[in-house]
């Protein structure tokens, strides 16, 4: 029984190295990107900002606990492409266990939504957030 319970653990956490990534291009710089991206996720229900380093432009967040999942780790990476775009990498990563529900994909979704993003065919496409 104990060595069924190791092996059920280790695949587990081994099938959950298979994040949801996207990446996105808007127009801005990274200053006020990145700014305007950190106040927009305080709106993040069950979304906390875990770690924030403007020097290297990143942001680390974290998902509560729920019947669904045990928790996300979600990444979001900033890149000053031009003087006046962005690129954003975002990543999304169960804590433990396998997405069943769809959490990771549903994190980036909301991303989407809270930022006002729109999907283009290859990448993706923001709307300007400068001022």
């Amino acid at each position: 029984m104990e060595l069924f319970f190791i092996v059920f653990v280790v695949i587990m956490v081994g099938l959950n190295r298979q994040p949801e990534r996207r990446t996105y291009i808007i127009d801005g710089d990274i200053k006020s990107v990145f700014e305007q991206t950190q106040s927009l996720i305080s709106i993040w229900k069950n979304v906390r900002i875990s770690d924030a380093d403007r020097l290297k432009h990143y942001l680390q967040l974290h998902t509560r606990i729920s019947i669904w999942s045990f928790g996300e780790s979600i990444k979001i990476q900033f890149k000053q492409l031009e003087q006046t775009r962005v690129e954003i990498m975002i990543s999304s990563t169960l804590n433990f266990g396998l997405d069943l529900s769809g959490m990771n994909l549903k994190n980036l979704n909301k991303f989407e939504e809270i930022m006002g993003l729109e999907p283009a065919i290859a990448t993706y496409v923001a709307k300007s957030i400068t001022h």
